[in-house]
């Protein structure tokens, strides 16, 4: 068992952030909540305010900011006053415990894990500002072609003018507070409880208040407020990481882009888009193939990084069967041993825990890598299976292991 979200899947269409508290010090951040859940095996609302206020510094206030970041980042999840993990952090659990006295390796681990978790959650927003250097200008041009791109292609293939302005909502960067762009309509925060125009209608914006449908012509608004935080913060995400120093990128940092072009990401023009995975899109009813020629899946992302970031070796060698199954097994068994409280009833480990588990193993561990769907699919061709891959609902399934004789 393992907590999972369900959010909208409309919400997927942009990957991106919305929170701005608890953004600095990620990479060590994480690193204290996923030793403390290694360590103990449970969370709790308590002892995660402990590590807020003691460990990161900040006001007991920020405790549920916090939550909702590593909620979209995929490591907790805040439901009243209980606190669940989610599958990054049991990721993170496992290596943590994987690597014990090896803080180097986990500490890469992290770092591995982390960038997974960011490209899925924020993806266009991290890649359009690294591929701008973090300049603001910069940054803005290519968001606002990777904004008019999602546009486009979603007027091509949803047809509901409601829903497809929706979307446009929701593709749309939105800024709150103050810094609003001049001009802006009522669709930011406002002191009365029905939003207020200020400004008069111009003839541009009277074209683009109609709620019948999408309007590609409406002009993309991305105010200063937001070009002078959100750069700022994705920049510290990338020293953090080891993506830049002194400015400009280092050598992963060029590495991290040559895998993001092998994912196919990045567009003609330049901006990086990043659609959802085709579950993904089957939930919006969409076929991935009318909105990008390729679409990601999670193990595609992860094997671009293991290859182009660590130089990890993949490889279709049949020879590494038998040694990569008994490393998913040792994972199964960790996942279970690391909850103190659900151990008992994980009879099977989900593959969006083993799958970035095994690849956190095999860059810290320096082996060369296979593709898990194809190990599963040759394993499921014996006579005696050495895993089987099982059914939990809403996902790509899970692995199970025959009892040990």
């Amino acid at each position: 068992m393992v907590a999972t979200t369900q959010d909208n899947p409309l919400q997927q269409l942009m990957r991106r952030i919305g929170y701005s508290v608890g953004l600095e010090d990620l990479v060590s951040r994480i690193s204290v909540l996923a030793e403390h859940y290694a360590e103990t095996g449970s969370l709790s609302y308590a002892g995660f305010e402990e590590l807020v206020v003691k460990r990161f510094g900040r006001k007991k206030e920020a405790v549920e900011h916090f939550c909702n970041l590593y909620r979209s980042l995929g490591f907790v999840f805040l439901s009243g006053r209980v606190l669940h993990p989610l599958p990054n952090l049991e990721v993170l659990s496992i290596l943590r415990r994987w690597f014990e006295g090896n803080d180097g390796a986990f500490a890469e681990a992290v770092k591995l894990v982390l960038t997974h978790a960011i490209l899925e959650a924020d993806g266009e927003i991290f890649l359009n500002a690294l591929g701008a250097r973090f300049s603001s200008q910069k940054f803005k041009d290519l968001l606002e072609e990777c904004i008019f791109a999602k546009r486009t292609q979603i007027a091509k293939v949803v047809r509901s003018k409601p829903l497809q302005q929706k979307i446009f909502e929701i593709i749309d960067v939105k800024t709150f507070g103050k810094g609003k762009a001049e001009g802006s309509s009522a669709t930011e925060t406002s002191p009365y409880r029905f939003a207020r125009r200020s400004t008069g209608l111009s003839k541009d914006s009277r074209r683009s208040t109609s709620l019948s449908g999408g309007d590609l012509q409406t002009r993309i608004v991305i105010t200063d407020r937001y070009l002078h935080h959100v750069p700022k913060n994705r920049a510290s995400w990338a020293l953090d990481l080891g993506y830049i120093a002194d400015g400009a990128l280092t050598p992963r940092g060029n590495a991290l882009l040559s895998a993001v072009d092998k994912l196919k990401l990045r567009r003609p023009e330049g901006c990086y888009v990043f659609w959802p995975y085709d579950s993904d899109l089957a939930l919006l009813r969409i076929d991935p193939r009318d909105v990008a020629p390729t679409v990601a899946r999670s193990w595609d992302v992860l094997t671009a990084l293991a290859t182009c970031v660590y130089g990890t070796t993949l490889s279709d060698s049949k020879d590494l069967d038998k040694s990569t199954i008994e490393t998913l097994r040792k994972i199964y068994v960790m996942y279970r041993q690391g909850s103190r409280g659900h151990g008992s009833i994980r009879h099977q480990v989900p593959l969006f825990v083993a799958a970035p588990s095994l690849v956190g193993v095999t860059v810290g561990e320096g082996r060369d890598l296979i593709d898990i769907e194809r190990l599963i699919q040759r394993e499921s061709t014996r006579t005696y299976r050495r895993m089987n891959r099982v059914i939990i609902r809403g996902t790509e399934g899970g692995l199970q292991f025959p009892e040990e004789t």
